[in-house]
């Protein structure tokens, strides 16, 4: 899986089936700014084509979902961004403890 927005994308279906314009709210509440439809969509794709995530049409809204292959990446980007950067947010805990209460 290439890039941040894809990740967040991911782990944001994940935890809940969403819609496109639920996921850029998410991610402006996540990150402080809106992707662009132009940023979203094609990552969105990108995902889909991986079978990672898949979709449903239901009216003119499209939901959705992650794949079980799509949980499999999930788990593997997760282990590999704590590894990559876990020491990193050592020194944040506290930072991160208070953020979350």
């Amino acid at each position: 899986m290439r890039g941040l927005l894809q990740f967040t994308l991911l782990w944001e279906i994940d935890l809940t089936d969403s819609s496109g314009k639920e996921l850029t709210e998410k991610i402006h509440r996540r990150r402080g700014y809106k992707p662009s439809p132009g940023t979203l969509y094609p990552a969105l794709k990108a995902l889909t084509s991986k079978g990672l995530i898949e979709s449903t049409k239901h009216g003119r809204t499209i939901q959705y979902r992650t794949t079980p292959i799509g949980k499999q990446e999930l788990d593997k980007s997760c282990m590999y961004f704590v590894k990559s950067f876990g020491d990193i947010f050592k020194k944040y805990q506290p930072i991160v403890d208070e953020m979350m209460n």
